[in-house]
């Protein structure tokens, strides 16, 4: 399921999440307008408090009408959490701006784009368009790739860390936006970002190092993978940039597509490597099957078909077993004490002392038929079952 909500929420999020509707920063300001004092403390008990809050939610609906409302909550959670929203408009008003020369304009919608680290003062045309594309690159990081990262990360419960980690950049957000530098020190939520930051960096990293310039970009990544003290978002952007230097940083237009081409790049890499890693089970999804239970010598799992090896086994189990054997063949039986054999070919399947009336194989006339029995006495070995 992690997958296919993965998939729909990025369909949903480019072609319907265009403004602030249906952003989850949006929504929190009405909670964060209430904050006078500002500390660590306060944003990690209002992280915990939304993921205990998001665990009973998915709690209470699991397993609920074949987990549909299960699914639909997903859904929601990861349109809010995932995906640049207004940001997105920010940017295509920037490109408008440049075409038309507007400077005002630009500057402004410049300044969106750059709000959370800013741009250096008195910086020249060239050195303005690296820190835009540098902007543009964690803006995809921080708004899409990071947040998949613990989406993907969390299982069953991945969308109680997506709400915990965009409750926190949404909190970042509007400190930068609304408040000042020394308050949005005291609140700590620059140290704690750069702890959560520091994997997804390094996982995002050596796919900006193996699409871009791969001879100079994995010797830094290696570097970074022993750096605990540069800001992660230096960390990207340097990896990011060996890949951009080649093209010339002075057309106001060309230079920022550059870097959302290759943040686009980017994050079509890591789709298709989750998708990769969940098709062939790696990741832990809610619908995978529960471990087998121990049951004496033998692995099997109640209400299902056991595979074992071919000998006799008393369970002591209540089993109900509705299989089709081979053509027409079924066993139904509610039984305690079964038996369980194995056939010769391809498949092994379980039968049990029955008080009902079943087909089996015929084995003693090797006739490669049917014939009522009252009770079940051995599996026909030398049936194909289906």
């Amino acid at each position: 399921m992690t997958l296919f909500t993965m998939l729909l929420v990025m369909i949903a999020e480019r072609l319907f999440k265009l403004g602030e509707h249906w952003h989850l920063d949006h929504r929190l300001e009405v909670l964060f307008r209430r904050i006078r004092h500002f500390s660590m403390l306060r944003p990690l008990l209002m992280t915990a408090g939304v993921m205990v809050i998001t665990f009973l939610l998915l709690r209470s609906l699991y397993g609920l009408f074949f987990n549909v409302p299960l699914l639909v909550v997903w859904i929601l959670l990861g349109v809010l959490c995932i995906g640049a929203g207004k940001v997105r408009l920010h940017y295509h008003a920037y490109l408008k701006a440049a075409s038309r020369d507007d400077v005002h304009a630009r500057g402004a919608m410049a300044s969106e784009l750059t709000m959370i680290h800013g741009v250096p003062p008195d910086c020249d045309e060239r050195e303005f368009l690296r820190e835009l594309q540098n902007a543009l690159l964690w803006i995809n990081f921080r708004y899409y790739l990071a947040p998949l990262f613990w989406f993907v990360v969390g299982g069953p419960w991945g969308p109680v860390l997506l709400m915990g980690y965009a409750f926190l950049r949404a909190w970042q957000t509007w400190l930068a936006r609304y408040l000042t530098p020394h308050e949005r020190l005291q609140s700590g939520i620059d140290a704690i970002l750069h702890v959560l930051d520091w994997l997804p960096v390094r996982l995002v990293g050596v796919v900006y190092a193996l699409i871009g310039h791969g001879e100079k970009a994995l010797p830094a990544w290696f570097a970074s993978l022993a750096d605990r003290h540069t800001a992660q978002y230096q960390v990207l952007t340097r990896l990011a940039q060996f890949s951009l230097a080649r093209e010339p940083h002075t057309n106001k237009v060309e230079t920022p597509k550059a870097a959302v081409s290759m943040a686009k790049k980017t994050s079509f890499v890591v789709v298709v490597i989750v998708a990769l890693l969940t098709i062939y089970g790696t990741l832990v999804c809610p619908s995978a099957p529960k471990p087998l239970q121990r049951i004496r010598r033998r692995d099997a799992e109640i209400r299902h078909p056991v595979v074992v090896p071919a000998d006799e086994l008393q369970a002591s189990v209540a089993i109900r077993i509705v299989k089709r054997i081979a053509f027409n063949f079924s066993v139904v039986s509610r039984v305690v004490d079964q038996h369980i054999v194995a056939f010769r070919r391809l498949r092994k399947a379980v039968m049990a002392w029955s008080i009902l009336t079943v087909f089996v194989a015929g084995d003693e006339h090797r006739a490669r038929g049917f014939m009522p029995v009252s009770r079940v006495l051995r599996i026909g070995i030398y049936v194909y079952p289906q």
